[in-house]
């Protein structure tokens, strides 16, 4: 009974360690399922949180770059108004030494015919000298002579004296008449000095003149190099800007496989025969390879320029344009199944508000895109075609730089946007600049920027 009772408190015992034992494993895996349920939350809570604080430390700098970018387009203005202003300064000056040449020639015709007054006068005289010399000489021994040969001294010696007297007086006649072309000589010469003093004090004005202008130059050139350095200054800005729009395009997610690229692009060439290069320099341009397609609504955008609008910052017409693209842009959505309140278009421009709304990897306006469907889905098949589609982008990108030359060879001869000049410069920085839109900037920034790009093809 005893050892009964043993083994039933021996069972028992099993029991109660049998029972702890398994309680305690329940604890264990209940601790390490936790442990690892808190671990895999800590871990995906400190990505977010270190994502969000990236995507706030890029969304900061982009905010700083574009102030800095708006300083920088600011000074632009700045500098080429102080351009301008000097470049009048320059006509102004240019204008009043030609002015100054005019009278100064004027001067030096009117001393020549003087000079050749003169020297008229001095020939005159010398002529009349002569022959009144010899008429003189002449007469006087010819009078006197035949005088004393026919004096009548019968005659009154009275009329022959008068006679003598009267032949004086006529010499008297003749000295005072050269006296008078002697006179107008002197007065001639007097002239041509004073015209030659006047001459002289144009000749000092011209010389302070053209060193004006020259000074004038030297402010121009220097003001130029400012402008430029600006300009570089505002082309690295907004490659910064783009850069970190990049980034914070893929921090998010967003983007193209390069495989996918590099076949559009290859597509894209095969068909419009615009260089892949190119095709390559525009698309990083435009849309960082489509990893940037845009950062607002539409509706973003409207207000945006609404607001513009109502500061008196953009036209009525510009505003008007604005509307009718957005509704475009609701057809686009709707026929291909997008919500407009989620489809992110380009923001507006600091400096151009009322010019956001581009649309997915080729950036093109609705009205743009609308007036290119039919071309695009005649080639990659898709109707309607899609913005934000990489083949469908890329092709609507080709298509339109082709129909304005940039599968051509060689240049093209333009009305220089920056000083409507004319210029010659190729095809394909011709077709980047109507892309864009025509201006200074495209020719000087924009495009080159597209070239320094080109390579970047060969590294996908």
């Amino acid at each position: 009974m005893e050892k009964t009772n043993k083994n039933k408190s021996t069972l028992n015992l099993n029991k109660k360690v049998n029972k702890i034992t398994l309680n305690d494993d329940g604890v264990v895996l209940f601790l390490k399922f936790f442990l690892v349920v808190f671990l895999a939350f800590f871990v995906f809570n400190v990505g977010f949180i270190q994502a969000a604080d990236d995507e706030g430390e890029i969304n900061d700098d982009i905010e700083k770059q574009e102030e800095d970018l708006e300083d920088l387009e600011k000074e632009q203005a700045k500098t080429e108004s102080e351009i301008d202003a000097v470049n009048r300064d320059i006509y102004s000056t240019q204008t009043a030494i030609q002015k100054t040449n005019l009278t100064i020639e004027g001067y030096e015709e009117e001393i020549g015919n003087k000079k050749e007054n003169i020297k008229t006068k001095e020939e005159n005289i010398r002529f009349k000298q002569q022959i009144i010399a010899e008429y003189l000489r002449l007469f006087r021994r010819n009078s006197l002579e035949i005088g004393l040969v026919t004096f009548d001294f019968k005659r009154d010696l009275g009329d022959y004296l008068r006679e003598i007297e009267s032949f004086e007086d006529f010499q008297t006649k003749i000295r005072d008449a050269l006296n008078v072309i002697e006179e107008e000589k002197d007065e001639v010469e007097k002239e041509k000095e004073t015209i030659e003093e006047q001459k002289e004090e144009r000749e000092e004005v011209l010389e302070t003149q053209e060193s004006q202008k020259q000074h004038l130059v030297y402010q121009e050139n220097q003001k130029q190099v400012i402008l430029q350095r600006t300009k570089s200054s505002i082309s690295e800005v907004k490659s910064k800007i783009s850069k970190l729009k990049t980034e914070l395009s893929a921090l998010l997610g967003e983007g193209y496989d390069t495989d996918d690229i590099k076949d559009a692009i290859k597509y894209a060439n095969k068909k419009t025969g615009v260089s892949k290069g190119f095709l390559f320099g525009m698309l990083s341009m435009e849309s960082g390879l489509g990893k940037y397609t845009g950062g607002c609504t539409y509706d973003e955008v409207k207000a945006g320029a609404k607001k513009a609008y109502k500061d008196g910052r953009l036209s009525k017409s510009s505003y008007d344009t604005m509307k009718w693209r957005k509704s475009i842009f609701e057809e686009i959505v709707d026929e291909l199944g997008y919500d407009e309140d989620k489809k992110k278009v380009s923001c507006n421009p600091s400096s151009y508000v009322g010019t956001g709304g581009a649309m997915g990897v080729a950036q093109f306006m609705s009205d743009t895109w609308r007036g290119y469907e039919d071309k695009i889905a005649s080639v990659t098949g898709n109707n309607p075609p899609d913005p934000w589609d990489l083949f469908d982008g890329v092709m609507a990108m080709a298509i339109k730089l082709k129909n304005d030359g940039a599968d051509k060879s060689g240049d093209v001869r333009i009305t220089n946007p920056c000083d409507d000049k004319k210029k010659y410069v190729d095809w394909e920085d011709y077709a980047a600049m109507k892309y864009l839109g025509w201006s200074c900037y495209a020719l000087t920034n924009y495009a080159p920027a597209i070239q320094n790009l080109k390579d970047g093809y060969d590294d996908l």
